[in-house]
């Protein structure tokens, strides 16, 4: 059975270059789709370079959608979700489902 799980999430401040790039180290460990949506723009985790870009152009209090979909989508977004917590202060909303 497919699952998905997303988490929307306010971003209380930056996210720096060097911590995209370990965030989609992180995200690249699952087998799971793992996206990430800003306004219009959505982008695979697992892309180097999209990540890094979209992290640059987000400000403070900009707001980010995450969506797992595989057999773990749960825990891939709980992990990811705690990953970015532990790299800025940031205010969550959990909207998942499955």
């Amino acid at each position: 059975m497919k699952r998905i799980a997303s988490e929307s999430i306010k971003l209380a401040q930056r996210i720096p270059a060097s911590k995209a790039i370990e965030f989609v180290q992180n995200a690249k460990k699952y087998n799971d789709r793992i996206y990430l949506y800003h306004k219009t723009q959505a982008i695979s985790c697992k892309s180097l370079s999209a990540v890094v870009a979209l992290m640059m152009m987000l400000k403070r209090d900009d707001e980010l959608l995450l969506i797992a979909e595989g057999k773990e989508a749960k825990d891939t977004i709980q992990h990811l979700r705690s990953f970015l917590m532990n790299q800025a202060p940031l205010k969550v909303k959990e909207t998942a489902v499955t």
